[in-house]
């Protein structure tokens, strides 16, 4: 064999080393940002509470689905008559309130009592659509998907 071929065939070689080492790294760093992502759900629902008298009840449910804890430091609803205003309740019912570390793959739930949400200037039409937000302490938010909590009687 010629010089040329082997240096030929060792070139070929190097570049296909050296082409998979970047391949490589390319690949264990899009695992390793996916892994580092936060992956959140917002849930939320109204019912009520076992209580004497019943409690009628709004929870906002953060699901946790990444693999390190979070903290959740905010619950508010986006306001249904004025784009870009939230509504912010204080009025918590049986939850342990805020701020709540949610582990890894949990799921971390704040209790409102509707009356209250219901009440005064600005309220929350349970009727129309509703959206929660979920507040995090590394300043990320996420939201609830749309949803009508009642529907009005027929």
């Amino acid at each position: 064999m010629s010089t040329t071929v082997i240096a030929l065939y060792a070139a070929i070689v190097a570049t296909g080393g050296f082409c998979w080492q970047v391949y490589s790294y390319l690949r264990s760093e899009q695992a390793r940002q996916a892994e580092s992502a936060t992956k959140i759900d917002v849930d939320v629902r109204m019912g009520m509470a076992a209580t004497e008298p019943p409690l009628e009840i709004i929870t906002v449910k953060v699901i946790n689905h990444s693999r390190h804890a979070v903290k959740l430091t905010g619950v508010s609803f986006w306001h249904q008559d004025k784009p870009g205003y939230e509504l912010v309740s204080f009025a918590f019912a049986f939850s342990r309130g805020l701020p709540q570390t949610i582990e890894p793959h949990d799921a971390g739930e704040v209790m409102f009592n509707s009356s209250q949400l219901r009440s005064g200037e600005d309220s929350l039409d349970v009727y129309g659509p509703v959206i929660a937000l979920a507040k995090l302490s590394t300043g990320d938010v996420f939201e609830s998907p749309s949803i009508q909590l009642l529907r009005q009687a027929e």
